[in-house]
């Protein structure tokens, strides 16, 4: 009976290996250069003040 879970997870992993590697491989083309302009972070607290 314990070999039945580990003979399907094996065929699971089979069956989704190849659907993730073709969705890894084809995500970093789709995706733009970030950022492509300026970050601007605004903070609180004055520059060497304190926060309390």
């Amino acid at each position: 009976m314990a070999s039945f879970p580990l003979r399907a997870a094996r065929r699971l992993m089979a069956l989704f290996a190849p659907v993730a590697l073709l969705a890894a491989i084809a995500a970093p083309p789709a995706q733009a250069a970030y950022p492509d302009k300026p970050i601007r972070i605004v903070v609180p607290f004055s520059p060497g003040g304190g926060t309390t």
